[in-house]
């Protein structure tokens, strides 16, 4: 399916947001006869089938009713943000976690099925060639603060942030890219006319993405953008209260009965503390009541009486990514860089590739739970997926694992056939990164995997995504990091890591280019799938990353 969902909703807002976030723990009771207390809740569910774009969902979505009195604030702990900012336009998708529990999306995605389903938009339609998306909006939605009703222009300025000047975020380039003209017929209609069609827009502006609605009063006041940042106003069933960088940010519940959710809690304050042990400390002494944890400390937690909830769906591409494979820009090459050389590189890079033991991580750092990625992004549920990848060769395994498995005898061969018979030196850099709690670990493991074929690694710990502000800015990188990628549909990862227009740049080819090129100009869905198709077979073949596995979200 074309669908992804990168978080799980509960019955209250507060545990939707704590989804989005992490792998976590929460409070609950220590029956053996619970379904969710044994080891069995961390298995993960079997993979969907269907590649078939789903249809947009147009039911009526029916308002939640409360079933218990308040419960006061829930408490939750999380991993530190790589970037905590109001405007959530301006950073990584880490900044997006802090508007979570007070913002709402024209769609939301339904947690059981991953597919998009109404939120503050009623219905929608998509033209036949898919260049024009009219979007119905809620009426009698209030914003936060006393800022009026929403209305059609508060989506045209969401839109409008996010393509703004100082914009960075993941999609920014795809909205400056897509959107031609914005129509609004009337107060609770928005029309999209795009530059070229697009039958997953849907996918874009939906809950998985960060088109947010906020305030245009607001925003257009007196003190607009200060206004803003002080107490930015959405529309959902908590209200920003206040926030101290890298510590702690505070929600609480609106003073009125929300259209969509009456939640249970009070308020929610999230607490973001980057040690694991620290984070599993707290929720076991009852300072907090959900916690991240990394799943190698699940057995302690389960030990503990706490619950673990599996996710439905594979929502975490874990991978690490090359720096300065610039190879459309000739300008920022540096080939100097072992695995960026035009000659040797790729030698290098499946060198690295082979060094890494995905079982040993997946068995040690993820409580043995995790399914083979061969290409980062592209899922068996998705379009672009080469079954061929996964396919058993004459040798009894699968293609992906004649390619990329653990071999470090002929990683150290392959080095000494680019011109690293003794192996060479490299900076490794670490970031916190929201729902990740294993990035560290990894870091380490990799470290450990590259020294033992005789790369000497230097791992470099930064507290936010500053150490490689570097890479996103184009200019040539001479190191690697981890990254926590989501379940994104493989174009979306494309635009963002591989083609010209992207911001990160992490692998680029003139057979890349070509291939999304037609994509965009493409509204067959088959034709849009062989093109990502082929774009994956060539980040395969070339080993243009280090795919690690995908995981689930677990609560």
């Amino acid at each position: 399916m074309k669908s992804d969902m990168n978080f799980f909703r509960f019955l209250t807002l507060a545990l939707v947001f704590v989804m989005v976030l992490s792998v976590s723990v929460s409070c609950g009771g220590g029956d053996e006869d619970s379904p969710d207390a044994g080891p069995a809740a961390t298995q993960p569910p079997q993979a969907l089938s269907s590649k078939a774009t789903p249809k947009p969902e147009t039911k009526k979505v029916e308002k939640p009713k409360a079933t218990q009195e308040s419960m006061g604030d829930l408490r939750v702990a999380i991993t530190a943000l790589s970037h905590e900012s109001n405007f959530h336009w301006i950073g990584t998708f880490d900044s997006l976690i802090g508007a979570r529990p007070a913002a709402e999306y024209l769609l939301d995605v339904d947690p059981l099925k991953g597919v998009e389903v109404p939120m503050l938009a009623t219905s929608w339609k998509m033209s036949a060639d898919a260049k024009t998306w009219t979007f119905n909006i809620r009426e009698d939605v209030p914003f936060h603060f006393g800022y009026g009703n929403m209305t059609s222009k508060d989506v045209e300025l969401a839109l409008e942030l996010v393509r703004g000047e100082d914009a960075i975020q993941s999609n920014t380039s795809y909205w400056r890219d897509i959107i031609d003209s914005v129509h609004l017929p009337d107060d609770h209609t928005i029309e999209l006319n795009l530059t070229n069609g697009d039958p997953d827009l849907y996918w874009a502006i939906a809950a998985n993405g960060e088109i947010m609605i906020p305030s245009t009063k607001q925003w257009d006041g007196g003190a607009g953008r200060d206004a803003f940042d002080e107490k930015p106003a959405y529309t959902g069933p908590y209200q920003y209260v206040d926030r101290v960088l890298g510590n702690w940010i505070q929600f609480e519940k609106v003073p009125y009965d929300h259209w969509r959710v009456d939640t249970d809690f009070d308020g929610l304050k999230m607490h973001l503390v980057p040690e694991d042990f620290t984070r599993l400390a707290m929720i076991l002494a009852g300072e907090v009541d959900i916690s991240s944890v990394s799943r190698a400390l699940h057995p302690e937690v389960r030990e503990a009486g706490m619950v673990i909830i599996p996710g439905n769906f594979p929502s975490i591409s874990a991978n690490a990514m090359f720096g300065g494979q610039y190879y459309l820009t000739p300008e920022t090459l540096d080939e100097s860089i072992p695995w960026a050389n035009l000659k040797t590189g790729k030698l290098v890079r499946e060198a690295m590739n082979r060094a890494i033991n995905r079982e040993e991580i997946i068995d040690v750092l993820f409580s043995g739970v995790g399914e083979p990625m061969p290409v980062v992004a592209h899922h068996q549920t998705k379009p672009g997926f080469d079954d061929r990848w996964l396919e058993k060769q004459p040798s009894g395994k699968t293609l992906y694992d004649e390619r990329y498995g653990y071999d470090p005898e002929k990683a150290r061969e392959l080095l000494a056939q680019a011109g690293y018979p003794d192996g060479f030196e490299m900076t490794f850099h670490t970031f916190p990164q929201s729902g990740f709690p294993e990035t560290r670990d990894l870091a380490d493991s990799f470290q450990l995997y590259f020294e033992d074929i005789g790369i000497k690694v230097n791992l470099v710990e930064n507290p936010s995504l500053a150490g490689v502000r570097e890479h996103y800015k184009g200019r040539t990188s001479d190191f690697m990091w981890i990254f926590r990628g989501g379940a994104r549909l493989p174009a979306n990862d494309v635009r963002i890591f591989y083609a010209k227009e992207g911001i990160v740049h992490v692998y680029e080819s003139d057979e890349i280019e070509k291939n999304y090129a037609a994509f965009k100009q493409s509204v067959d869905p088959e034709e849009r799938d062989r093109l990502m198709t082929a774009v994956g077979d060539e980040i395969f073949e070339e080993y243009a990353r280090i795919p690690i596995a995908w995981f689930f979200f677990d609560v």
